[in-house]
């Protein structure tokens, strides 16, 4: 059993993963995404029709141009730190909260070829900017994501707080339509209570 990090000695490729921290899965066309956090891409697998791997080796990355690269980039191409996942079957986009760069990336992957560019970004205006913001339509280390419907949740883990997007259709930098652990949009204090929130990451 081989448990090296894979990207951590040698460089990456198409088998191994440095921190993985979350999967989302496209029962339709068969397909299982993985956040590769520390490799700074997420990898895509084939499955068979019953949902299990074909092999061991993925089939195209996101975030990287090949499979060996795994350098931070702030651009419609490039990640720093993806974790959370969430993908909508009826659109076929794939959403990454990319904790490096406080944002959450849009992908269409009905079609995907490695290192594509995302189509939109929430909690950053533009696609070469990734700093942390307290406001309605910015975040702080954004983790985990969950998707009901057209209704995207964010664990804006730094800000205490929840963010709810709207993505029926998507403006790169859009406002949040509901914040949760907080008061308003610009507060966001840690508090042990009913309505507060601390360092929140996964959302289901």
């Amino acid at each position: 059993i081989v448990s090296t990090k894979n990207g951590a000695n040698a460089g990456p490729n198409v088998r191994g993963f440095n921190a993985p921290y979350a999967t989302a899965l496209d029962a339709a066309a068969h397909r299982l995404f993985v956040s590769d956090t520390s490799n700074n891409r997420v990898l895509v697998f084939n499955l068979d029709a019953s949902d299990q791997l074909v092999d061991r080796v993925a089939d195209a990355v996101l975030g990287q141009p090949n499979f060996t690269s795994r350098a931070a980039s702030r651009t419609a191409t490039g990640m720093s730190a993806p974790r959370g996942l969430a993908f909508d079957p009826a659109s076929n986009r794939l959403f990454v909260a990319h904790t490096g760069y406080h944002r959450v990336m849009v992908y269409d992957v009905d079609v995907i070829s490695n290192g594509e560019a995302a189509i939109n970004v929430l909690g950053q205006t533009s696609f070469t900017v990734g700093n942390s913001g307290l406001a309605q339509n910015r975040l702080n280390g954004a983790r985990g994501l969950a998707l009901t419907g057209s209704t995207l949740f964010v664990g804006d883990t730094a800000n205490n707080r929840v963010m709810v997007f709207d993505v029926a259709a998507i403006t790169n930098g859009e406002n949040a339509v509901h914040v949760l652990g907080q008061a308003t949009f610009t507060t966001t204090t840690a508090a042990p209570s009913q309505t507060g929130l601390r360092s929140p990451r996964g959302v289901m």
